[in-house]
């Protein structure tokens, strides 16, 4: 899932969640696929992960959420999502 955010492949990230991704699993510096999907301002991803159940309170390593990211990232879609 983290690389199907970082290339914002939707398509790859559902066909891994309907496979059992682990949806919140964290990467070396505690980054979600959701935290990656908000720093990209890819607001369909983001919708698409907080429907299957990802955990908008998750924080990265430096202690930021994926709001802080999709404000950083200034992705309306995003971060109408996560409010």
């Amino acid at each position: 899932l983290h690389f199907a955010a970082s290339h914002r492949s939707q398509k790859c990230a559902v066909a891994l969640l309907e496979h059992n991704s682990d949806i919140d699993a964290t990467d070396c510096i505690g980054r979600t696929p959701l935290i990656i999907a908000a720093k990209r301002g890819d607001g369909s991803l983001v919708e698409l992960l907080l429907e299957c159940g990802a955990d908008y309170t998750v924080r990265d390593a430096g202690g930021r959420a994926a709001l802080y990211h999709a404000v950083c990232s200034e992705d309306e879609r995003s971060i109408r999502a996560l409010l």
